[in-house]
């Protein structure tokens, strides 16, 4: 027979757990899509891409367990970049190297003038200018979400800037 803690235990600590769970989900997607930006600059899917960002984003300011829980910047950043980005040397097995590798096999009909090196060499210029930029958006995400203050707007304000920043670098 389970007991009154062990209970209140499984009660509260499942929702939490999914809550995580769905959270780091969402923040994978986003990464993929900020990458799919930058190495498949011409597709007729960066705005679907863009969109989907902002939608996990807005997903994932919203409290979902205590409302008056207060996130400080560096802990969204840490969930937001460092847990899953981080390292990025070596290169060669770097999360970003993987996740464009993965990408150009997904979307292997789709044009990318990255194609070809990914399948001799790592391009770690790609890797750098990717990961600094994703570190920049998202340090500002996660300053805005700590001060409960994102928005649609902003959010796609901070795209453009993204986008800006990686295009023809």
């Amino acid at each position: 027979m389970i007991n009154i803690l062990e209970y209140i235990n499984d009660y509260f600590a499942f929702p939490k757990h999914q809550i995580l769970s769905d959270t780091r989900n969402m923040i994978r997607t986003i990464h993929k899509h900020l990458i799919k930006l930058k190495i498949f600059e011409n597709s007729r899917d960066t705005d679907h891409w863009k969109k989907e960002i902002a939608t996990y984003m807005m997903e994932i300011r919203q409290p979902k367990i205590k409302g008056n829980i207060k996130i400080k910047p560096a802990k969204y950043f840490e969930l937001l970049f460092e847990h899953p980005i981080e390292p990025k040397e070596p290169y060669y097995d770097s999360y970003l190297w993987f996740g464009i590798r993965d990408l150009l096999d997904e979307y292997n009909n789709e044009y990318s003038k990255y194609s070809e090196t990914y399948k001799t060499k790592v391009n770690t210029d790609l890797i750098d200018l990717l990961y600094n930029s994703i570190k920049i958006f998202m340090k500002t995400m996660s300053i805005y979400l700590s001060t409960r203050t994102l928005t649609r707007e902003i959010i796609t304000k901070e795209l453009d800037k993204y986008i800006e920043n990686i295009r023809d670098k």
